[in-house]
């Protein structure tokens, strides 16, 4: 024991080794190498060995090393790269680019043997480099960072990566998945994607069509939802200079593409990403319940009113239903249906709020069978309430503003002969 911290040290006929607490790296290391290795240090040789947690006891060549020099600079190395100093200006500049979709704590830069400086994204198991033209490049992806990060829609939206294609020249923009949260700032919406307690990460690419001004999306439904999920929550009163639509209206279009009506089972994230955007519907039910004389609607305030738009769970449902068609092909029970309250009131909702709407998204839904005429209450002037209502509303209007006492009453009443009360009748002298 060294004070109150437990000192744990093995011992062979050639070293002596030391466990040194992942806590003594804060602010030196990343995330991965403190929490994902085992840091050894050699008491002879002064020198730190990071080992996996998977082979904690194995001295390996590939191992990850930190060597200490008072002379020179100190420094981790695995075999011919060497981890850049999370404080130097390099790394805080590649870090600021590629944070869009990844914590700067998670993000891995090194420099190689030859000189080259790499970053490597390990929980999208993504890596870039700096070419010879000074941008980041990736391999996998076969794109380059592009320098101009506007995209013209999803405004508000924090973890996105515009790449630009290396031989075509072709936009698209690199989104995390993971579990989207939003709150309101001003007029508009600022949302964030969180994904720091997981190892592992996915992303989608959505290609940037020009042509058609929208976002191509991966032959996945749940590439699909997700987008229509970011494009209602970042909808904003002003159309998208990309699209030319709102939010709200470039997600009911993907919502009623025939590619999200298939035939499959629907997963468990697809499912709940459904449930997400029909709960964009504010929730009607009736006020009290056992009467049908108000309602109560439930908006969420950290939303726009343009993003809670009525169709959202019209069209959630249309899906499910579509799919629950073909359950008993896969033997599985079918997905219920999503409530947002009373159906009544939700479809009262689409039809009065359709007079206000274009034709495609959720406009002209009125049927004259459903119209009554409607009766004003100021044209009921000859029922006995409203005869009554009249008369009290007359006196009230034409009592005077000022009341005159008489100053002879005794005078008055003797005039008066008798005075009935409820029993009895008084006289002058009673």
């Amino acid at each position: 024991m060294i004070g109150d911290q437990l000192m744990i040290r093995t011992r062979d006929s050639k070293q002596t080794l030391e466990l040194v607490p992942f806590e003594v790296f804060a602010g030196d290391l990343p995330f991965h190498f403190r929490n994902d290795f085992v840091h050894w240090l050699n008491i002879q040789t002064a020198e730190i060995e990071l080992r996996p947690l998977s082979n904690l006891w194995e001295s390996l060549p590939k191992n990850w090393r930190l060597t200490f020099s008072i002379a020179s600079h100190s420094f981790l190395a695995q075999s011919r790269r060497h981890l850049v100093d999370v404080q130097s200006h390099i790394r805080n500049t590649i870090v600021e680019i590629l944070q869009r979709v990844d914590d700067g704590e998670n993000i891995h830069v090194t420099r190689l043997e030859d000189g080259r400086i790499e970053a490597e994204l390990p929980r999208f198991n993504l890596r870039f480099f700096v070419n010879d033209s000074g941008y980041l490049e990736s391999k996998e992806l076969d794109a380059i960072v592009d320098p101009d990060q506007s995209l013209g829609t999803l405004y508000g939206l924090e973890g996105r990566l515009l790449l630009r294609d290396r031989s075509s020249g072709e936009r698209s923009v690199l989104i995390p998945y993971g579990a989207v949260s939003f709150i309101r700032q001003g007029a508009h919406v600022a949302v964030t994607i969180d994904g720091s307690i997981e190892s592992r990460l996915r992303y989608f690419r959505y290609r940037v069509d020009r042509h058609l001004q929208k976002l191509r999306c991966p032959p996945e439904k749940l590439a699909e939802l997700y987008l229509c999920y970011l494009h209602a929550l970042t909808s904003f009163v002003l159309e998208d200079s990309f699209t030319g639509r709102t939010g709200t209206e470039e997600a009911l279009t993907i919502l009623r593409g025939e590619s999200l009506r298939g035939f499959s089972p629907l997963d468990s994230d697809t499912c709940a990403l459904l449930e997400h955007i029909s709960e964009l519907t504010p929730h009607r039910e009736f006020y009290p319940l056992n009467l049908k004389v108000m309602q109560k609607v439930s908006w969420n305030d950290q939303l726009s009113q343009i993003s809670q738009h009525d169709e959202f769970c019209a069209a959630v449902n249309e899906i499910i239903s579509h799919t629950s068609r073909f359950a008993i092909l896969y033997d599985e029970n079918a997905t219920p249906q999503i409530s947002r309250g009373s159906s009544h009131l939700l479809e009262r909702a689409r039809k009065r709020h359709s007079t206000f709407r274009r034709l495609e998204f959720g406009g002209d839904m009125g049927d004259v069978a459903d119209d009554v005429t409607y009766t004003s209450r100021d044209d009921q002037s000859l029922s006995d309430r409203g005869c009554r209502v009249f008369e009290i509303a007359s006196l009230i209007k034409s009592w005077p503003s000022r009341l005159n006492v008489p100053l002879d009453l005794s005078t008055i009443m003797s005039g008066w002969g008798t005075i009935s009360g409820y029993e009895n009748a008084f006289g002058q002298r009673s």
